[in-house]
């Protein structure tokens, strides 16, 4: 889950419900959509992955071996 200007929009209209899925999250805490998510697409982009193939890279903070985490359009 990234820190992105819609999900904090949807904390400031629902802090609870946000907060619950941070919380569920492996690392406790949202991803920069820089630092984190966009360095392991820079990663797969440069000549150090030329001989990377056929991976999933999960930039996700752990949420994948989380399991599913809220889903906040279900508390309206």
């Amino acid at each position: 889950m990234a820190d992105t200007p819609e999900l904090r929009r949807s904390h400031e209209r629902r802090p609870g419900v946000i907060d619950l899925m941070i919380g569920q999250l492996p690392l406790g805490r949202l991803g920069d959509p820089v630092e984190g998510i966009g360095a392991a697409a820079l990663f797969l982009a440069c000549d150090a992955c030329a001989f990377v193939n056929g991976e999933v890279i999960h930039a996700d903070g752990g949420q994948h071996v989380a399991g599913p985490v809220l889903n906040p359009a279900r508390f309206g």
